[in-house]
């Protein structure tokens, strides 16, 4: 084999090995991002090839993992859990990761510690901003808020659970009226309840707040629950009346009230991936239904 035969075919094999690679973040890690205060701990995790070496350096310490197989990916699973820190910021998080030889990193820029909130319900949390009262002198408002940043998750359904989110309408962000859903389609993004919630949060409290939106109108409280919760409330029959003024029954393995409407469908694909980031907690808005048994 000549010595050009022989570097063509190192090169290629090199090529083929660092396109191989599947180090990444999940999908709720981007610059810009607020992580759980203290006295919480905060966790990051992401994906990477079996057996690699992932460094997660925050003020100068390193969390150390090794990624594992698990059952709900084709590629290994590492997690970090960070030592408790106070409201501050911005910090860089850097993540490293060797696997096979190869080292690659991953900066996380701007990163603020303080309260995460996932804010979720139906068309009264989807009501965006734009849409409130004020609307685009609300948005314009958003700029005076730096420390207060949006996270929109995309509507999606799905029969199992996901344990990370498919698809992101606004990464972690700074609040601006694009990033506040000012040119996009309505009851997308961003809630307008929890833009408000947070900003107050964030005037009485003077520290960073992070918002998640996750929501979709016209949905029933059954597809936003979790498969434990509907069996424990006994919820097995797939038949129900919309309201009490329309008694014929709607098939809630259909679209046919605005939005998804089987058993924990939202929960699979939207709510339960959020189970595996540390939050403050939670808000629902919703208009629910009358159920008949």
């Amino acid at each position: 084999m000549s010595r050009l035969t022989l570097l063509l075919f190192f090169t290629c094999f090199v090529q083929s090995v660092v396109g191989s690679t599947t180090f990444r973040l999940a999908s709720y890690y981007n610059d810009h991002m607020v992580l759980q205060m203290a006295p919480e701990r905060a966790n990051i995790w992401g994906y990477a090839n079996k057996g690699a070496q992932i460094e997660v350096t925050l003020k100068g310490k390193v969390f150390s993992a090794v990624a594992t197989s698990t059952s709900f990916s084709a590629d290994a699973v590492w997690k970090v859990t960070l030592d408790p820190v106070p409201p501050s910021g911005p910090f860089t998080i850097t993540i490293s990761s060797l696997s096979n030889g190869i080292h690659e990193v991953i900066e996380l820029n701007d990163v603020l510690f303080g309260d995460v909130w996932v804010c979720s319900g139906q068309s009264n949390m989807a009501f965006e901003v734009k849409q409130a009262f004020n609307g685009t002198e609300e948005l314009l408002k958003s700029y005076e808020y730096p420390n207060v940043r949006v996270f929109a998750v995309q509507q999606v359904e799905s029969s199992i659970p996901f344990y990370d989110l498919k698809a992101v309408y606004q990464p972690w962000s700074q609040p601006t009226p694009e990033t506040l859903g000012k040119d996009t389609a309505t009851f997308t993004y961003f809630s307008a309840v929890c833009w408000f919630f947070g900003r107050d949060l964030y005037d009485h409290l003077k520290y960073p707040i992070g918002l998640i939106s996750t929501n979709w109108g016209g949905t029933p409280v059954e597809a936003w629950s979790s498969p434990d919760a509907l069996a424990k409330c006994k919820m097995t029959i797939k038949k129900y009346a919309w309201n009490e003024v329309n008694k014929e029954g709607y098939d809630f393995t259909k679209h046919e009230v605005g939005g998804p409407s089987g058993h924990s469908v939202l929960w699979n694909a939207m709510i339960n991936p959020l189970i595996n980031i540390t939050i403050k907690g939670t808000i629902w808005y919703q208009g629910t239904c009358i159920i008949l048994f």
